[in-house]
């Protein structure tokens, strides 16, 4: 990827709110989005290309977390941000509750856990990851037991290794046992390359 999972969520974040500054937010995209078709122009990317393939489901809260999987080898290469329904425009030519509902069904959050399921394997499928990690949001406004069935469809159709984890708002507390399940992940999923051929 031509830039770090961190810089990526933020991206999407000011995408949607402009940090009250809609004209700097303007200047940072622009900044951001040459350096990104610099590195892809040269072939460069963030981290070493052996890294292990991620795919994050609900990233979290706390922006430190996401950077835990690339502090253990890894590199996010496939995450459903959830913000990108917010950069659909409003069609103009539209009745207006048209519209407006046309751009809420962009949401990846709408419809079954299912539907959601197959998004996201569908994604993940196209970035070639080799593991996945599924957050838990608690007190977050869509169906508690989604992670388990994203997690479980991601498992049965790309047999590649998967872990739920549940992050608080702020991870301090956890911050040593992320770590481990996360290095863990990634270590099963460097063990497969021996046997198995890297998609």
């Amino acid at each position: 990827p031509p830039l770090p999972a961190l810089e990526m969520l933020i991206v999407e974040m000011l995408a949607i709110h402009f940090c009250s500054d809609r004209a700097l937010c303007a200047v940072v995209l622009d900044d951001l989005l040459a350096l990104a078709r610099q590195r892809v122009a040269a072939g460069a990317g963030y981290g070493p290309a052996e890294a292990v393939r991620v795919l994050w489901v609900n990233p979290v809260a706390d922006l430190r977390a996401i950077g835990l999987v690339e502090e253990a080898g890894g590199r996010i290469c496939a995450s459903d941000f959830l913000f990108t329904h917010s950069l659909e425009d409003i069609a103009e030519d539209q009745p207006p509750f048209t519209a407006l509902a046309a751009n809420a069904l962009a949401d990846p959050m709408v419809g079954s856990s299912r539907d959601r399921a197959a998004l996201v394997v569908d994604q993940a499928r196209r970035q070639g990851v080799e593991a996945a990690v599924v957050s838990r949001i608690p007190g977050a406004s869509h169906c508690a037991y989604e992670g388990g069935h994203i997690a479980a469809a991601v498992r049965s159709a790309l047999d590649i290794p998967t872990v739920e984890i549940e992050v608080p708002v702020m991870s301090d507390s956890l911050d040593s046992a992320l770590r481990t399940r996360i290095e863990a992940l990634l270590e099963t999923a460097r063990a497969r390359r021996a046997v198995e051929p890297r998609r």
